[in-house]
């Protein structure tokens, strides 16, 4: 079974190191997009979300607790409100687009908060979760809409530990119908089967079969990232300019590295070049966290680390170990939303803020 260690590093069956939940994600996210340390929520998050929301400053997604149980569509008004509460809202560089709670073909009269038909929701089981979100038709629908560019799906989530919440997964449909997902709020394990689980029925051909088709999340989460190749970190060195982590054909951990180019006595300038070495994950740790990576190497890794061959893609310029390496899909920035979509985002931030304030008076 593939599991994942507090520090976010992924082990497969035998214990060996097969990549890193944080590093190694396609999709760019701002620090206040990123998850907490944990999934734990404090017990005053209710009182917390409730002054953000009034505050009319900016709030960060949410993945909170929830009792409506995923496999239900009972409480519906209920469960879009909580999309509404997760949210992102007022981020300085304008908020991405959200799944509304009436995205339909026919937009009929309904019980949306705009008084439309309210979007077409599914319960998707198997992988050991269940999720209930909009419709893999209608989310595909959205996209379309929307073009090569980023958005927000609300969702709820039974996870394989038995807990419920309610959160939202930020989407963007690259070529060849594949899916970058990333969910917010959520982290470690719960992190991989939201996002994984999410990617899995985007991509799948039966949306209800997916999940089950999927198998173990976490593994769908290490052959996605390790075919991506190495998420590089630029080091303070005088020749050293920048490290990696990925894995070869055979799960083993690589290191990448960058060298600078450098000028030769006789004007010449020679350009940098590109190499691959296995290494453990400590010491991958300690060489890109080292204030001296270039004496680190020459100390630690050169001529005791078996070097690797890698390639840099002539699209993405990520190094790689693998024959199979694809292209990490890039978030897109979102288009200037209509006034109309503004107003509509201002009514779900005060019903959020309204329910919010119910809750804190309760409590």
């Amino acid at each position: 079974m593939t599991t994942v260690d507090p520090s976010g590093a992924i082990h497969d069956a035998k214990g060996r190191f097969a990549g890193h939940v944080a590093s190694e994600a396609g999709m760019e996210l701002s620090a206040a997009d990123q998850a907490p340390a944990s999934d734990a929520v404090d017990k005053n998050w209710r009182t917390e979300r409730a002054e953000q929301l009034a505050s009319m400053g900016y709030v960060r997604p949410a993945a909170t607790p929830t009792n409506i149980p995923t496999t239900t569509t009972d409480r519906i008004s209920d469960w879009w409100t909580n999309s509404f509460i997760d949210a992102e809202h007022g981020h300085a560089d304008g908020d991405y687009p959200v799944m509304p709670d009436d995205n339909t073909p026919g937009m009929h009269g309904g019980r949306s908060l705009a008084g439309n038909r309210r979007t077409h929701r599914m319960n998707y089981s198997g992988a050991g979760i269940s999720l209930r979100m909009p419709s893999k038709t209608a989310i595909h629908r959205f996209a379309k809409e929307r073009g090569a560019r980023t958005f927000d799906v609300p969702l709820s989530v039974t996870a394989s530990d038995g807990s419920t919440k309610h959160g939202t997964v930020r989407v963007v449909r690259g070529e060849g119908n594949i899916w970058n997902v990333k969910a917010l709020g959520f982290s470690g394990s719960s992190e991989i089967e939201v996002s994984e689980g999410v990617k899995a029925i985007l991509e799948g051909q039966r949306a209800r079969t997916a999940l089950a088709e999927a198998g173990d999340l976490t593994r769908q989460r290490v052959e996605g990232m390790t075919k991506m190749g190495a998420a590089e970190k630029t080091v303070s060195s005088e020749w050293v300019k920048a490290v990696g982590l990925t894995t070869n054909d055979g799960g083993d951990p690589v290191m990448t590295m960058r060298t600078k180019p450098y000028e030769r006595k006789d004007g010449t300038v020679t350009p940098g070049r590109s190499y691959g070495y296995k290494v453990d994950l400590e010491t991958f740790k300690a060489m890109s966290s080292s204030g001296e990576p270039g004496r680190f190497f020459n100390r630690q890794i050169k001529g005791k680390a078996t070097p690797v061959e890698v390639m840099e893609c002539d699209k993405c310029h990520r190094l790689s170990a693998r024959a199979d390496h694809v292209c990490p899909t890039r978030s897109v920035p979102a288009a200037p939303r209509p006034k109309t979509q503004d107003a509509t985002r201002a009514s779900w931030r005060e019903a959020a803020a309204a329910r919010m304030e119910r809750f804190r008076r309760r409590d």
